[in-house]
């Protein structure tokens, strides 16, 4: 099980974001250098008898990085036969729906493909929203929708988050970070 933090750059500008999990510097590591890392980490893995492979990704924002879907086809494409393998997402679903129609083709192969995906209303537009992740669960990818709870706006979130539920799809509330 690999967590694997793609780089803290992130599109969106969240009033309650921490300071340390966002950054406006694109850190992106190269594709390569990706690549050969995750053929290490599967090496080690292989060498000490396991052979099923979780990668879960995040930032910043991981779909901006610019090699990310390329990541996942290599990762999909593992010419050794892993027993099992799944990645998960943790995204704020910015990038448009045909992003998101290649990420459903590099990721077809896995065994299981699941996303958090956090709403953020300040920057996103709520159907827009909804309608990639409808797009996503029928294509069987699993979907959570992570809600932070901002005190000062609790109820308004709290009906954006029964519009999200009553359209079938899994929501989490999350209470805000104290910032001190």
């Amino acid at each position: 099980n690999v967590s694997w933090l793609l780089g803290r750059y992130c599109n969106y500008k969240c009033s309650y974001c921490w300071p340390y999990a966002r950054s406006d510097e694109r850190d992106h590591r190269p594709l390569d250098v990706l690549m050969a890392t995750m053929d290490k980490i599967k090496f080690q893995a292989r060498n000490n008898g396991f052979n099923s492979f979780h990668f879960s990704f995040s930032g910043g924002e991981p779909t901006v990085h610019p090699g990310f879907l390329d990541l996942l086809e290599y990762y999909s494409q593992d010419p050794i036969s892993p027993s099992y393998q799944s990645t998960h997402m943790t995204t704020n679903l910015s990038r448009h729906q045909g992003w998101f129609e290649k990420y459903v083709e590099a990721t077809k192969k896995l065994h299981r493909v699941s996303i958090t995906a956090s709403w953020h209303r300040e920057m996103a537009n709520k159907v827009d929203f909804r309608d990639k992740i409808l797009f996503l669960l029928e294509n069987d990818i699993h979907v959570t929708i992570n809600m932070v709870m901002v005190p000062e706006m609790f109820e308004d979130y709290y009906e954006e988050a029964l519009f999200f539920h009553d359209s079938g799809i899994n929501v989490t509330l999350k209470p805000q970070s104290d910032p001190s």
